[in-house]
């Protein structure tokens, strides 16, 4: 029963918090002034409300009939009958207080504001997919994905490490951002035929697969260009770049050609991407501070 529970949380999207909350703490300060209860708490958080988001997809998504037998991408737990609704709906409630626990310690770091965002993610996890205008229904769920996954996680974890903002911390922001849109826009491609059936009209089902292709591979070169123009010019941070670019190259590649459930590995691919990127340019960050 454990391993359906972990399918259900979809492990492999959670790389799209640990990323930018990773990021956003070791591009703050230099490693050696790093609040660890603070970083592990604002990971525990950004993975609580993650988690809750996907039961929640799983929840009301079976509930309205968006997900039916015809669903591509990986099993969903409710709809294939392997978890009842009610027990889905206790670990949704769950999933959701063990974040709110968490944040609370992280508005005592950071203020007021840290409520402000607390509420909004929590608002997000259920309107997401559920009520009677869903944002994902809207066409939205790129922008949301973009706002919670790239400035909220990445700005919110580099604020509590440093309470400042540098000009640095946006543009990683802005990078990771992306990435985590192009992993939704993937889905979102993936899904076109069974969201369009159930009136989901997402942002892929508004403007069609080809655009939605292009878009996606702009997504993707996108945070090589940010990247090169405005971090500090030295060879250091040009690694990061220099690392991503084989995986930049194939995910590109893969988007022209991939359909139908192919597009399953190409959303592990950008989620992969995104890491790789948040990590090597940790990393090398780490040491462009040292200098």
């Amino acid at each position: 029963m454990l391993s359906i529970w972990w399918q259900a949380s979809r492990p492999k999207t959670l790389l799209a918090s640990i990323s930018p909350v990773t990021l956003g703490a070791l591009s703050a300060l230099p490693i050696y002034n790093l609040n660890i209860a603070i970083f592990i708490t604002t990971l525990f958080c950004a993975l609580s409300l993650q988690v809750a988001v996907n039961f929640a997809n799983d929840y009301f998504d079976a509930k309205s009939g968006v997900d039916t037998d015809r669903r591509l991408g990986p099993v969903r737990a409710v709809q294939a009958g392997l978890i009842p609704e009610s027990k889905m709906k206790t670990a949704l409630i769950l999933m959701t207080c063990l974040a709110i626990a968490s944040g609370l310690f992280l508005v005592y770091q950071g203020g007021c504001f840290f409520l402000l965002l607390g509420v909004l993610s929590v608002l997000g996890v259920f309107l997401y997919s559920a009520g009677p205008a869903p944002i994902a229904s809207a066409g939205l769920g790129e922008v949301v994905v973009f706002i919670f996954f790239g400035l909220i996680a990445l700005l919110g974890s580099h604020y509590l490490q440093s309470n400042t903002i540098t000009p640095y911390a946006w543009i990683f922001a802005i990078n990771t951002g992306l990435f985590a849109s192009a992993v939704m826009l993937a889905n979102n491609i993936r899904d076109i035929p069974t969201d369009r059936a159930a009136n989901k009209l997402t942002l892929a089902c508004r403007i069609g697969d080809p655009r939605s292709r292009n878009l996606l591979i702009s997504f993707i070169t996108l945070p090589f260009i940010i990247h090169c123009l405005l971090t500090p010019i030295s060879m250091l941070m040009v690694l990061p770049i220099m690392i991503c670019l084989v995986p930049a190259i194939l995910i590109v590649k893969n988007t022209k050609i991939y359909d139908g459930r192919q597009l399953n590995k190409l959303l592990g691919q950008i989620a992969t991407l995104n890491f790789i990127y948040c990590i090597s340019s940790s990393v090398f960050w780490q040491l462009h501070l040292s200098q």
